[in-house]
This record gives structure tokens, C-alpha cells and sequence, in this order.
């Protein structure tokens, strides 16, 4: 009897145990965050822009739309991710697909940089709780941007 007692508790407090791991085991925390895309301080007019934040470890991918006043809000992994933007063909029927130097022909008339889009972004950001952000992205940032960074080779940079 006693061992059938222990057995039997055994068995609950490993039932309880698994039941309260927290969900899938790769899951990792996010927040809530918000952010503003400038060119030279101003706005940038969103529909069919997205922010792309890649956490630099383990974690999902956030996509967040940025809105008609150059904001946005949604969550994103805690730490630090990179950072870049990408054009949203469905919220921008008129966006043309990147070129071969990874410049974006629908984000080209907005003014913004090339080295903001794809692997060549230079933006970072370092997700907490309530973390707010402003990422200036004109073509003049992205030349700085493009002179800071070391070289890429070509086939990577798209030439």
C-alpha cells in the first residue's frame, strides 16, 4: 500500500512538473516595443515598409509594419537583434523588388539608404520591456553607415 501511495505521488508531481515547463523549449522571452523611422529627423511615410528585428542568439524573427507617421509597435526577443528594412509588396502594390545592389526602387524616391535593407543593415538594437527606438535611415546614414562598415565581398553585397 505505501508503495503504490508513493508511486501514485511520484506520478502526480512528474505530471505537474512537465505540465508547468513553461511551453515549447526553444521559446524565448519578447517585448513590447516601439519605435520611429526618420530620414534627417523626419518621419518616414510607411505603408509597405517593415522592420525586420533578428535576434543575433536563438529566438523567432518579429516583423513589425511601419505606419503613415514613420512609427510602429509590436514585440520582439529580448536582447540584441539586428535590424533592417525590407518593403512589403502587399501594403505597397508599387514597391519594386531590390535591385542588384540591394537598393529597394520603391524606397528609393522616400530617400532611404541601401544599406539599411537585407544583410548589408548596420541597425541594432538592444529589445527590453518598454524599449522605444528611432532608426534614421536616409541616404546619407546608410553612406556613413556603408564607410563604417568593413568591406563585404562581392558576391555577398550583390555586386
Amino acid at each position: 500500500m505505501i508503495r503504490t501511495n508513493c508511486s501514485a505521488a511520484i506520478l502526480v508531481l512528474m505530471c505537474g512538473m512537465i505540465g508547468c515547463s513553461g511551453g515549447a523549449p526553444d521559446a524565448q522571452p519578447t517585448a513590447e516595443i516601439s519605435f520611429k523611422v526618420t530620414i534627417d529627423g523626419k518621419p518616414v511615410a510607411g505603408p509597405g515598409i517593415d522592420l525586420v528585428f533578428q535576434p543575433t542568439g536563438k529566438g523567432a524573427i518579429s516583423t513589425i509594419p511601419v505606419d503613415a507617421q514613420g512609427s510602429g509597435k509590436g514585440k520582439a526577443v529580448v536582447g540584441a537583434n539586428l535590424v533592417r528594412l525590407t518593403i512589403n509588396p502587399s501594403a505597397n502594390p508599387a514597391a519594386e523588388p531590390p535591385g542588384p545592389d540591394g537598393a529597394h526602387g520603391g524606397a528609393k524616391g522616400k530617400g532611404i539608404g541601401a544599406a539599411f535593407f537585407g544583410d548589408r543593415s548596420t541597425l541594432k538594437a538592444d529589445v527590453q520591456k518598454g524599449a522605444s527606438f528611432t532608426f534614421e535611415v536616409g541616404t546619407a546614414a546608410g553612406e556613413a553607415a556603408d564607410k563604417a562598415a568593413p568591406a563585404a565581398p562581392a558576391a555577398h553585397r550583390g555586386k
